[in-house]
């Protein structure tokens, strides 16, 4: 059975093999590291949320010395008295190609955090006993916002969001191609870097099938354009297909608890200031990226293999419009 629907509105941490190069990395703070003011805030802002007695990603936790002496799958996180022969160190500074630098949501660590980190791990680690870091932060504690002209299912949210969120809405000064309203996602200000700016519905469900969009370039200077998101669990899973007309590339990949994962990309050129037409197909685990009738993009995957929602996507500073989107979905 088909059903065919056409939209004007579709409406830190840790685990590696290897060590760093000390030559990479920050240097130590050379001061005196104190645990509860220079340590547990980044332990509780950047760490504990994935790896506490509830969660172990990697089979890691890090609320206690113990268990981050113990370490996770791959062994012990630190070297006492060593940081540059530590696996959190590594991790942190992304020192090690086959690990994707940590932690995954807000960004990389700072220079001067990761100084304190080994200077923390150089003087002996030092960790009060009666201390258990609470998680706190992350984009886990923001409300999804509202997307002003399009039902109220519609939800404006973020993957690796810091701070305010972007502005979805149904434009009516901006025409699509076809002289109906456009759909806009412009970034907050001052946008996230990293951020996936996400407008989506969860009763788009989507398994099988295909979604077409067209889509064009409405402001961004480090990145620009967007794309759709498809079998969308949440904000932190789903897939993804997007095109930059800024680099020339078309991607599509899926982000999977917050982790963002490129699956294939193409060098295609389409001028900035015109409507592009994006289409993927899926069926089971074989998708397919098409952009202006073209197929870019063709494999499959064994993940996100449940039906879900739809909608678009755009990442840092990018600014875009999207009209006459299709959505054929078969069960």
């Amino acid at each position: 059975m088909c059903r065919f629907v056409c939209l004007c509105v579709l409406a830190l941490c840790l685990v590696l093999n290897g060590r760093a190069f000390a030559a990479d990395l920050p240097p130590a703070a050379t001061a005196k590291v104190d645990f509860q003011t220079d340590i547990l805030p980044l332990l509780e802002n950047h760490c504990v949320r994935c790896h506490n007695a509830e969660k172990q990603k990697s089979d890691l936790r890090m609320d206690s010395r113990e268990f981050l002496l113990k370490g996770g799958s791959e062994g012990p996180s630190v070297v006492v008295g060593n940081s540059a022969e530590s696996m959190m160190i590594a991790q942190v500074t992304g020192t090690n190609p086959d690990f994707d630098q940590m932690p995954p949501k807000e960004g990389p660590l700072s220079a001067e955090q990761i100084g304190l980190l080994r200077a923390w791990i150089d003087q002996g680690l030092e960790w009060p006993a009666d201390i258990v870091p609470q998680a706190k932060g992350g984009d886990e504690e923001t409300a999804p916002g509202k997307a002003p002209g399009l039902p109220e299912d519609w939800r404006v949210e973020a993957t690796h969001q810091q701070g305010a969120l972007a502005q979805g809405a149904l434009a009516a000064d901006l025409k699509g191609p076809n002289g109906e309203p456009a759909i806009t996602l412009t970034p907050p200000a001052p946008p996230v870097a990293e951020a996936i700016n996400l407008l989506w519905t969860p009763n788009a469900k989507f398994l099988n099938g295909s979604i077409e969009v067209k889509t064009k370039v409405i402001g961004g200077t480090a990145e620009q354009g967007g794309g759709l998101i498809w079998r969308v669990k949440d904000k932190n899973n789903y897939y993804f297909a997007s095109y930059n007309p800024a680099s020339k590339k078309f991607s599509l990949g899926k982000v999977v608890e917050g982790e963002i994962v490129e699956l294939g990309s193409a060098d295609f050129e389409a001028p900035a200031g015109e409507w592009v037409t994006l289409r993927i197909e899926q069926q089971g685990p074989q998708y397919a990226g098409h952009l202006n009738e073209q197929k870019l993009v063709e494999g499959s995957d064994a993940d996100l293999q449940e039906a879900g929602g739809a909608g678009y996507c755009a990442k840092g500073d990018a600014a875009t419009a999207f009209a006459a989107t299709k959505l054929n979905a078969q069960s």
